[in-house]
């Protein structure tokens, strides 16, 4: 029978949690992709308190920063493409069957999956590119263009990052070992 205190360990909890945090963050960063194509110019960013906030439209040949944008357009694919894919997908299956693997690991590793998910989804649908179009900072200390894909991703490192802290700081495991009689 399944603990209480791990539910983590069960295959259908594990799935239904890791495929909805995909959905709702995939529905979510695409929503405001379209939304930004729709309504945010790709010349004169629209400014909000006193610049803290720039919302411009852009297409990102590259990774973060636009790193990567100069390779050739068959190096990209297969960078941003082919080797993404894979390594997406080697996660999921990882965070699906790792019976041991805390919730609130799969619920961060969910969160980069699902951002890197939709960043590959605009990159298949519109040759290559990523849809970004936020900005934030003061002055001259800004962050580069992003959208919601990449916050995800960050949050999901940072809940990781997080629940390490925690766990040094207590001397917890990252994964519970208790003897699991479930064979899912």
């Amino acid at each position: 029978m399944q603990s209480m205190e791990m539910p983590g360990r069960n295959l259908k909890y594990r799935l239904s949690l890791i495929l909805s945090i995909l959905g709702t963050s995939i529905l979510i960063d695409q929503t405001t992709k379209i939304i930004s194509e729709r309504y945010i110019p790709s010349r004169t960013p629209i400014v909000w308190l006193w610049g803290t906030i720039r919302l411009q439209h852009v297409k990102n040949a590259g990774a973060m920063l636009g790193m990567g944008s100069g390779l050739s357009e068959g190096a990209r694919f297969l960078v941003f493409v082919i080797l993404v894919s894979l390594a997406l997908s080697a996660l999921f299956f990882y965070t699906l069957w790792n019976r041991r693997l805390r919730t609130e690991y799969i619920i961060a590793v969910s969160l980069i999956l699902g951002g890197g998910l939709s960043n590959l989804i605009d990159r298949l649908m519109f040759h290559g590119v990523v849809r970004d179009f936020m900005n934030v900072g003061i002055g001259v200390v800004r962050t580069g263009i992003f959208n919601v894909a990449d916050m995800l991703i960050l949050s999901g490192l940072a809940l990781i990052l997080f629940a390490e802290f925690r766990r040094h700081r207590t001397g917890q495991e990252p994964s519970d070992h208790k003897q699991d009689t479930d064979p899912l």
